[in-house]
């Protein structure tokens, strides 16, 4: 009966048991019994912990020491807190009172002892609050109105994360983003964060639309970060961001530099503006897989965009925009693999794409298809973007967007207006046609989304009609069932009962062979 109990409160339940039986006269053993009990009520009470709110709180923490968590129902941290809390009111047994407070349903009490992210500890004294560190000592910067111009403006870059109390992925960067500012505190990069949910001029100055959102902020400028939430990952972010946007190099080193980049831009030559303007430029693009590089010999003048044995040129005028424009134009390799890893990146360009659907599984017809597309890529650079889709691994994903065709052959993306545009061309000539079509709108897309709605209302129709029907069979069906049960019960009913004289019958019979057998015997002896 008592194993359910912990040690204190068997010791208290026995002890009242037995001392209402040996320690007082017969006629206080009642009396004595109810005391004793309430006492280890009591006592037994002392280790665990207890719900505060705004009606008991006063009364019950006017005396003694109580800890005290305020907890919300949306913190994953707060379960963990919780069950730490009643291993740890066991252990004080009494010498210390825990308490739990639901913040969320209990905001004066949350506001009155300060608390504005969960869980928090507070402790009190004979009713009198006194202040305990919530968490040990941070290098990360807590970033606020107040001090955030300050900090940004200290000469060094920041890496900040915007962060919600609530966020599950928050608390689970929270102790990477700790060991990050423990490893680079004194560097020429710090660490800070931001609780976006009440620091509400700081998220919408920096557009956070999600969290955690991490930002790479120097000068004013700033830079989203979507890279691993790894130490690892981070440290070689910055490492990258730390380093010059511009690479000083000669024939030979740009080679290198060409290996380790997605595209590789190159400034040969050129006036000191037009050296600061590439900079600029350079520096928006800064830790990402694109190289920039100054050119010092061996190199003809000119800028260019490199990738592999592909070189485009800028052919226009020399300004900022203009610029810009060239690096974004040619930020992706000519003609490359579509995949998750740049879909984005391929579908913003601000151009139909159009999509080489082969099998490398088909090494003879994948050759002869890819280097036809890339032929006509390059006439229509101007116009479209030229990718190419492994079949052999997305086959599934294509019939299901694309439909079933044979293979190889193209299709063609518009993501401004969500068009589609399919054809089997498989000739440069007929491709070329085609896609003339696609520029000038005069190809007929495959239906959107949104032209499908009449057919779907329709079919919905259909499908309301033949319910209708069905609900009306429904009784004559249960009526046809109960009658056929009906019947089936009787059959039934009617068998047993035949069945049942039948085996009485051969019972009988039985019997009576049974007797004629012992008489016969019985003669013979």
């Amino acid at each position: 009966v008592l194993s359910p109990f912990s040690p204190v409160k068997r010791l208290c339940i026995v002890f009242s048991l037995w001392s209402c039986v040996n320690w007082v006269p017969a006629s206080m053993k009642l009396t004595a019994f109810v005391c004793l009990l309430v006492a280890g009520l009591l006592v037994s009470c002392a280790g665990e912990v207890v719900d505060l709110n705004e009606d008991n709180f006063e009364d019950l923490t006017g005396e003694g020491t109580w800890l005290i968590s305020f907890v919300a129902p949306e913190c994953e941290f707060c379960d963990t807190v919780s069950s730490t809390f009643t291993e740890v009111a066991e252990t004080l047994s009494g010498s210390v009172m825990l308490g739990r407070v639901d913040g969320r349903t209990n905001e004066n009490l949350a506001k009155r002892f300060e608390v504005t992210k969960y869980p928090a500890l507070r402790l009190i004294k004979d009713g009198e609050y006194t202040a305990i560190e919530d968490h040990p000592p941070s290098d990360v910067v807590v970033l606020t109105t107040s001090n955030f111009d300050e900090f940004l403006g200290d000469g060094r870059a920041w890496f900040v994360e915007f962060y919600a109390p609530w966020c599950g992925h928050c608390q689970r960067l929270h102790p990477v983003w700790e060991k990050l500012a423990t490893t680079l505190k004194g560097g020429n990069v710090g660490i800070g964060k931001v609780e976006a949910t009440s620091e509400d001029e700081l998220a919408q100055r920096y557009e956070i639309r999600g969290f955690p959102t991490i930002k790479f902020i120097r000068d004013g400028v700033s830079f989203d970060y979507n890279g691993g939430r790894s130490l690892a990952d981070l440290i070689e972010y910055l490492e990258k961001m730390s380093q010059p946007a511009i690479h000083d190099v000669t024939a030979e080193t740009l080679a290198e530099l060409k290996e380790r980049s997605l595209v590789t831009f190159v400034l040969a030559g050129g006036s000191d503006e037009a050296k600061e303007m590439f900079a600029r430029v350079a520096r928006q693009y800064q830790g990402g897989e694109l190289g920039f590089a100054l050119a010092s010999e061996g190199v003809k003048d000119g800028l260019f965009a490199m990738a592999g044995d592909d070189e485009e040129v800028f052919e226009e005028t020399l300004s900022e925009e203009a610029l810009s424009e060239f690096v974004k134009a040619n930020k992706l390799p000519f003609f490359p693999e579509l995949g998750p890893h740049n879909y984005p990146d391929v579908m913003s360009m601000g151009k139909k794409v159009v999509i080489a659907l082969v099998k490398p599984s088909d090494e003879e017809k994948t050759a002869e298809y890819t280097k036809l597309m890339r032929t006509i890529g390059r006439e229509m650079k101007k116009d479209l973007s030229f990718c190419w889709l492994d079949a052999d691994r997305w086959e599934k994903y294509i019939a299901g967007q694309f439909g079933q065709h044979p293979y190889p052959r193209f299709v063609v993306i518009d993501e401004d207006d969500g068009n589609l545009y399919v054809d089997d061309a498989a000739e440069a000539e007929t491709i070329t046609s085609f896609l003339k079509q696609v520029i000038d709108g005069t190809a007929t897309p495959m239906k959107k989304e949104a032209d499908k709605e009449p057919e779907r209302q329709e079919v919905k129709k259909e499908a309301e009609e033949e319910e209708e029907e069905v609900k009306e069979l429904v009784p004559r069906i249960r009526a046809c069932m109960r009658d056929h049960v009906e019947m089936a019960v009787g059959g039934v009913a009617l068998a047993g009962l035949l069945l049942g004289f039948l085996l009485r019958g051969c019972c009988k019979c039985s019997k009576a062979q049974q007797e004629k057998k012992k008489a016969q015997t019985k003669k013979e002896k």
